[in-house]
């Protein structure tokens, strides 16, 4: 994996820094994987990630595993799936899921995933761009480290 930026944030009110820095990313047939302990803040930079393109209301899929968006961003209609694999335990649970029908099915999409370390990283579509966010957090701060792979 190639780092591509890092950022070190003590609000969460700063989190646009770091969906400014992603914006160049976010395009048609593109996998952003979010990694990060549990509230670390994987669907809050989802959430403003979202509202960037102008949608207000996204929640987190945890429970329904997929949430789909049909937002603009510069001007440009973006397909956007967010996924949450949290819920899931094994990747027989993932493949029955529909998971990777998104990939045929929906091949011009941003596709977002969050707890993507439920599938091992040699499984991931080798034809799609594919960017990895990993979210770490103490009692202070977050940072925030964005590779492609």
């Amino acid at each position: 994996m190639n780092l591509i930026f890092s950022l070190e944030l003590s609000k969460l009110q700063d989190l646009s820094q770091v969906v400014n820095l992603m914006k160049p990313f976010l395009k048609p047939r593109t996998l952003i994987l979010l990694d990060g302990e549990l509230g670390a803040g994987k669907t809050t930079l989802t959430r403003e990630l979202l509202k960037s393109c102008g949608y207000d209301h996204a929640t987190s899929p945890t429970y329904a595993l997929h949430h789909h968006y049909d937002l603009t961003l510069d001007s440009e209609n973006l397909n956007v799936e967010h996924l949450d694999l949290y819920r899931l335990e094994n990747e027989d649970q993932i493949e029955s899921s529909g998971f990777w029908d998104l990939f045929q099915s929906r091949p011009q999409s941003l596709i977002l995933v969050e707890w993507a370390d439920r599938v091992s990283i040699d499984q991931w579509p080798l034809d799609w761009k594919r960017y990895r966010i990993k979210i770490t957090k103490n009692e202070i701060d977050r940072t925030y480290q964005f590779y492609n792979f």
